[in-house]
């Protein structure tokens, strides 16, 4: 079963994710900050990674950064789930290898479908 880690620091969007996620069978594991994401990645070692780029402590760019240095997770694929959409912070992302980029608001099917893609499933 494949494992997911969510990251964003907005609660409600988390668990909408989450549910829709877990509604396909898949394992979720979640974090409010990149921190704490970079945290449940090392421990959880996920198959896929959404994740936000405007968040406390770490946010998604340097999240991604740190990822990409650390071993076990550094091939991780990574999808951005950001507000954020100017052709800068894409390309920054394209830098960064991010696997894809979804611009809130979303559908959330479109997470399921990235998914699966992603996921070779």
């Amino acid at each position: 079963m494949p494992k997911i880690l969510v990251i964003d620091d907005e609660v409600d969007l988390l668990q909408l994710v989450k549910f829709r996620l877990e509604q396909e069978g898949w394992e979720v594991v979640t974090a409010q900050d990149g921190i704490a994401g970079l945290d449940a990645a090392v421990e959880s070692q996920p198959d896929l990674i959404f994740l936000d780029i405007m968040m406390p402590q770490m946010d998604g760019f340097a999240f991604v950064e740190r990822l990409r240095t650390t071993r076990g997770v550094h091939r991780t694929p990574v999808v951005m789930l950001t507000a954020k959409s100017t052709a800068m912070d894409i390309q920054r992302a394209r830098d960064l290898y991010v696997q894809n980029y979804i611009t809130k608001p979303f559908d959330p099917e479109k997470l399921v479908t990235t998914a699966k893609k992603l996921l070779k499933l």
